[in-house]
C-alpha cells in the first residue's frame, strides 16, 4: 500500500476483526463451559432418577 491513509484504514480494519475474534472466542468458551454444566447437572439428574427407582422398587 503506498497511501498512508489506506495503511491506516487497513490497521484499524484488522484492529476491529481481532478484537471481534476474540470477544467470539470468550463466547464460544461461555458457551462450552455452559454445555459442560447442563450435561454435569443432567448426568447426576440421571443418576438420581436410578436411585429414586431402584429405591422404589426396593419398597
Amino acid at each position: 500500500m503506498e497511501s498512508q491513509t489506506s495503511k491506516d484504514y487497513a490497521a484499524k480494519g484488522m484492529a476491529k476483526v481481532l478484537t471481534c475474534k476474540s470477544e467470539l472466542e470468550e463466547s464460544i468458551q461461555d458457551i462450552k463451559d455452559n454445555a459442560e454444566d447442563i450435561h454435569t447437572d443432567a448426568k447426576a439428574a440421571k443418576k438420581e432418577a436410578v436411585c429414586v427407582d431402584v429405591t422404589a422398587e426396593e419398597e
